[in-house]
């Protein structure tokens, strides 16, 4: 077989004119998604017809398009203008890593005047989560806004071809560790019904994606103390699985402290959505006597309260999402090493409780999970949560899951606020 076929849209070198250059294209080879890109975010389009305007890239109008490695020919030019060939124009500069001038915005202001463009808007275009001020008049925007505005016309080609590009090129950017900081899509569900539909540079995107949005949920903030400060996995690794992981932290977690000695929200992703609390192997000694001190019952009881507020506020919308624990004892041979599990207790929660169609009732696995973090002699450590298979839950699909994820992990609030009491 041969190489896989170059993406249309790669005809730069550097990401920001890659992503220039297909957002551009789109719109240029659709007008009707030009003029509705001038409706939504230039406003006015002062009269113009989408038909009758020009679009460039990474040149001045009129002119031939300067190598994209000579950087001083470059310099002081858009990076892309719309305009109608006479007296009307918008100048773009586009930035993912590199952090926005506002000289260079004025330049371009300039660069349209000697152009003869009595009429100019500036447009900046950034990866930051919201639109950043850069001086009157100059409308800012990001990419992420544009993803999403390219998703709402997911019924035109252009459009989505694009949109794909925006996830693919953040894919490989994410993948070769050459992003700082920011996004160029916005969560739009877990696309991984089916298992080639996964692969581990989108995993890492479509989490990356998620926690971001979660982090910044006030409910999750408010309710459980999660601190949106602090960051996830440094390095979020699984080249050789099917799914990937994250976590959140709460506040009782110090800047100087692993996320293994404190509870924490746990998020994994693959074609099942793993929503877990965990309370870890090394989990710091208050937390662990606050757990054993409740008792079997005590426990039992908080579990009990744990799968109710599932019931009402989580599975009355994904029938088919199961409320699990797991208890799991794994063993490393080296500090780098993928761990060997030598037990996995793993059970749908209805067990303990409900009895009778689809769950038999067998609450001895509680029991069984409880007994064994009480007596632990070994790297053992407990979760409490959701498990929703994408194919069985189509919410997961949609940036609807955020708040399935988010209610799974407020449905344990008490144990949350047991556990950081007792710290």
């Amino acid at each position: 077989m041969g190489a896989a076929l170059r993406n249309i849209f790669d005809q730069y070198r550097h990401p920001e004119n890659r992503l220039t250059h297909a957002f551009f294209s789109a719109l240029d080879h659709d007008r009707t998604l030009l003029n509705d890109f001038l409706r939504v975010f230039v406003k006015s389009g002062h009269g113009q017809k989408a038909h009758g305007l020009s679009l460039s890239v990474q040149t001045i109008p009129g002119r031939p398009e300067a190598p994209e490695e000579d950087e001083s020919d470059r310099r002081g030019i858009p990076d892309a203008w719309i305009h109608n060939g006479d007296d009307w124009c918008i100048v773009f500069e586009s930035k993912i890593n590199a952090p926005l001038s506002p000289d260079q915005i004025r330049r371009h202001i300039r660069v349209a005047a000697q152009l003869g463009f009595t009429r100019s808007t500036a447009v900046a275009i950034t990866a930051h989560s919201a639109p950043v001020k850069v001086s009157d008049g100059v409308i800012s925007t990001t990419w992420s806004q544009l993803y999403r505005w390219l998703r709402k016309h997911s019924d035109n080609f252009w459009a989505r071809q694009a949109a794909g590009y925006f996830e693919a090129l953040e894919a490989r950017m994410i993948g070769e560790e050459n992003f700082t900081s920011g996004t160029l899509t916005s969560f739009a569900g877990f696309p991984f019904a089916k298992a080639a539909d996964y692969s581990y540079l989108e995993g890492r995107r479509v989490i990356k994606l998620a926690t971001e949005a979660l982090r910044r949920d006030k409910r999750l903030e408010e309710q459980l103390g999660v601190d949106p400060s602090i960051p996830g996995r440094s390095a979020i690794t699984g080249t050789d699985e099917d799914f990937v992981w994250d976590y959140l932290s709460l506040r009782t977690l110090k800047a100087s402290a692993s996320h293994t000695n404190h509870p924490h929200l746990t998020l994994g992703v693959g074609q099942i959505i793993d929503v877990m609390i965990t309370i870890p192997n090394a989990i710091k000694t208050p937390f662990r006597r606050a757990l054993i001190g409740l008792g079997k019952e005590g426990f039992r009881n908080l579990v009990h309260e744990f799968l109710s507020n599932m019931e009402a506020e989580v599975l009355s919308v994904e029938h088919f999402a199961a409320p699990t624990m797991r208890a799991i004892q794994r063993r490393y041979p080296s500090q780098r090493a993928v761990p060997f599990v030598d037990s996995l207790l793993e059970f749908d929660l209805r067990t303990a409780f409900d009895g009778g169609d689809p769950v038999k009732l067998q609450p001895e696995w509680l029991e069984a999970a409880f007994a064994a973090f009480t007596h632990k002699n070994s790297n053992l450590q407990i979760q409490l949560g959701a498990k929703f298979e994408i194919k069985k839950c189509p919410s997961m699909l949609e940036e609807s899951a955020l708040d399935l994820i988010a209610k799974t992990w407020l449905a344990g609030k008490s144990l949350i606020d047991h556990e950081l009491a007792g710290a």
